[in-house]
């Protein structure tokens, strides 16, 4: 997927950028909210009784692409 033209290091300001760009309303909420969540995945994963490796594996991969929006 390729955000403001990006497919790698993404960051809030092209996040941000879009989001004006289509007049999403609330961008800038709808991002915090949605690091929110991200940042549970954990939580949410043993409730939901993810297996170990593959929770490990999800929460690799959101950190990797995810740490650049939390700038």
């Amino acid at each position: 997927m390729a955000v403001n033209g990006r497919r790698g290091a993404i960051s809030r300001m092209d996040v941000l950028e879009v989001g004006d760009r289509f007049a999403v309303p609330g961008v800038s909420d709808i991002l915090e909210q949605t690091l929110e969540a991200l940042a549970k995945w954990r939580t949410f994963a043993d409730e939901a009784r993810v297996p170990e490796a593959t929770a490990e594996t999800i929460a690799t991969d959101i950190d990797s692409w995810s740490t650049p929006l939390r700038a």
